[in-house]
């Protein structure tokens, strides 16, 4: 069989309703040759992530509105870090949208494919629709992602700039006392060298991610290429 035929057929196991997924693979495998023991070791996907892996395969407009916004927040993370003044608040609440609106999709499919959309099974949905996106080839999920480090604080959200106090009146005489820092300067004080370590922490993950999707997408294209050429060699023998 060959080696792009064999691919797209490995695909279309991840876009079949979650209870054909292991006769259709173990059909496959039938007739896959040197590939065989590859297939047969494909795990099903549970719920959740096969609800993701639908949303890539049939609903790839509202995905793509969540990767899109994914990547937006990253880079006003990377902005704020460099001493611009990206909208941060602007960015997380069109992330969480995109979020809400893919979350609200998978749960539908599920329900349609005869499965019960349960607290657990939507909690892993959200969960991985917010890390992503990540290494993992998309539409080919097995498990739902887990954070790691500051990915783990849920509803972190960069501080706001504090609004400025109004200006105050230098006192006339100059032996008087400076006034002291009202509770919101202090506040602001104490808490942006905290928001800038957890925007640094959250996008050293991001990039880290980005990095890993950059090596994992050059190797599958490695492989790719080493299976046309003995696909192409078996053809011609």
């Amino acid at each position: 069989m060959a080696a792009n035929l064999l691919d797209e057929q490995i695909d279309q196991l991840y876009q079949l309703p979650l209870a054909g997924f292991t006769p259709a693979r173990n059909a496959l495998a039938k007739g896959a040759g040197p590939r065989a023991n590859e297939i047969k070791r494909l795990e099903k996907p549970n719920a959740a992530a096969w609800a993701v892996n639908q949303l890539f395969w049939r609903e790839r407009p509202i995905y793509d509105e969540l990767i899109e916004a994914s990547q937006q927040l990253r880079a006003a993370y990377r902005e704020q870090l460099a001493g611009k003044s990206p909208d941060v608040r602007g960015a997380e609440a069109t992330h969480k949208a995109a979020v809400r609106r893919a979350t609200q999709t998978a749960g539908a499919m599920v329900e349609a494919d005869g499965s019960k959309a349960s607290d657990g099974v939507m909690a892993a949905v959200r969960e991985t629709l917010d890390i992503l996106p990540t290494t993992d080839p998309p539409g080919r999920l097995t498990k739902p992602l887990r954070r790691t480090g500051f990915e783990a604080l849920e509803g972190f959200i960069i501080a706001a700039k504090p609004r400025p106090e109004p200006t105050r009146l230098e006192p006339r005489h100059p032996g008087a006392a400076k006034p002291k820092p009202t509770e919101t300067e202090k506040r602001a004080s104490e808490a942006a060298p905290r928001d800038r370590d957890m925007t640094r922490e959250r996008l050293r993950f991001a990039e880290a991610t980005e990095r890993e999707a950059e090596a994992a997408s050059s190797g599958l294209a490695v492989q790719s290429s080493v299976r046309n050429a003995h696909a192409n060699a078996s053809s011609e023998n």
